[in-house]
């Protein structure tokens, strides 16, 4: 490990731009080997998928990895105009030692915010997710402090989450569905 490396088993990425205000990491699974969370398959997986989109995407989008104690920020920004960022969260280790119980994908300005179990299911409906904003299967409709999101996945069923901001968020809108800005989001390449 260099000096550069970081103990939670990231390091820095010299592609990120400099002065940002966000560190960026790229994951490395094999630098982690031995710690706790590598020896979950979740997280394990999550490196891998990483990894994939990393090498996938090539210049068509950044990855900042930031790691806190217990748990770990995913932040996917695209290079393209048009095409929606997707941040999703691994909570791996409870403050009291214990194995996580969480993953949560977020996508989207108000709504977009899908809070998951920690299992191997919730782990393929969030690479789902995540490839299909990638995709570009992503409609979001604004209304007064909220907004719909409704992601497509790859096996054509839709996943929709709706958010607000409170106070004007929490009062009802009828029809702003109908009459809210409509985006469709483009796909990162």
């Amino acid at each position: 490990m260099t000096a550069e490396d970081q103990t939670d088993g990231t390091r820095p990425i010299a592609s990120c731009e400099p002065g940002a205000e966000a560190r960026c990491y790229r994951h490395d699974v094999s630098m982690t080997e031995g710690s706790s969370h590598t020896r979950d398959p979740i997280s394990t997986r999550l490196g891998l998928f990483l990894d994939d989109l990393r090498s996938e995407l090539g210049d068509a989008a950044s990855i900042v990895v930031e790691a806190r104690d217990g748990w770990r920020t995913f932040d996917l920004r695209p290079t393209r105009e048009g095409a929606l960022d997707v941040f999703w969260t691994d909570f791996y280790l409870l403050g009291d030692g214990s194995p996580g119980d969480a993953l949560q994908v977020e996508a989207g300005h108000q709504g977009g915010r899908w809070e998951l179990g920690r299992d191997q299911d919730d782990l393929l409906l969030l690479i789902d997710l995540v490839r299909s904003v990638v995709a570009g299967r992503v409609i979001e409709v604004f209304g007064p402090a909220r907004s719909r999101v409704e992601v497509t996945l790859s096996d054509g069923t839709r996943k929709v989450e709706i958010g607000a901001r409170a106070p004007v968020g929490c009062l009802p809108v009828p029809g702003w569905m109908r009459f809210g800005r409509r985006v469709k989001y483009a796909p990162y390449r």
